[in-house]
């Protein structure tokens, strides 16, 4: 996983005067809060909170805030989308010679990965704020059609009856199961891997990494890459905006 220079490790090794009253820092984009020195920090994942001491606060523009909520969001997205991948290849040996694999959980970090993922598709790309994406990719560098601008991501969080609703069209259709992991080492031909494709709702092929959500196929590694791209400008910007503190 890609590690992005936030401005508070460029501000600490520069000596920016506002580095004793407040900064939003990510380390790998995730969130804490400095006050008066570091009285939060971050442990792993975790932030370690030494109390006891009053909260400086300063004013951030809303650019720097946008910024920051786009990193934010988009180190969750990235946690969620390796956690399906470590889920969908976990075995658990209940008895000799039975395997439990997961299921469920690996469609609840998919879920959660395309809708934060798709939070960050509206900051950069809006339906309605025009201008307020344009002004965010200008700083950014990002152009005004990307990966991640694509509008058929956000329709399967946003409209997913939708989608339901045109998969049904025909009925009865072939029906297996809402939600199905086709693991990377079973065993069934591809024909067959086919009709469970057309017959499930959601299906996570683990072997090419594709979700095929009500008959649309999107790319976890594509939708990654585009992530990560994002918040490597994004990184970026912020760094801009921290050097011009001092």
């Amino acid at each position: 996983m890609r590690k992005y220079l936030h401005p508070f490790r460029w501000a600490r090794r520069k000596g920016c005067p506002r580095l004793n009253q407040w900064f939003t820092i990510m380390n790998g984009c995730a969130c804490a809060t400095l006050l008066f020195g570091i009285l939060i920090k971050e442990q792993g994942p975790n932030l370690v909170i030494r109390r006891g001491s009053p909260m400086a606060m300063s004013k951030s523009d809303r650019d720097y805030i946008m910024l920051s909520f786009a990193l934010t969001e988009g180190r969750r997205a990235l946690d969620n989308l390796a956690e399906v991948e470590r889920l969908a290849a976990l075995r658990v040996e209940t008895q000799p010679g039975v395997e439990v694999r997961e299921n469920r959980r690996v469609f609840d970090q998919i879920r959660l990965g395309l809708q934060v993922a798709a939070n960050v598709s509206r900051l950069f790309w809006p339906p309605r704020n025009i201008a307020r994406g344009a002004h965010l990719r200008s700083l950014t560098g990002l152009p005004e059609t990307h990966g991640l601008s694509d509008r058929s991501l956000r329709n399967h969080i946003e409209h997913l009856d939708e989608r339901l609703d045109a998969w049904t069209a025909t009925s009865p259709r072939p029906f297996l199961t809402m939600e199905l992991v086709l693991h990377d080492d079973d065993a069934e031909p591809e024909a067959m891997r086919a009709e469970v494709v057309d017959a499930t709702a959601i299906v996570y092929d683990a072997q090419s990494r594709l979700v095929h959500l009500f008959g649309d196929t999107f790319s976890l590694p594509s939708l990654r890459r585009d992530l990560e791209d994002v918040m490597e400008k994004t990184s970026q910007a912020l760094m801009t905006k921290v050097r011009a503190w001092k």
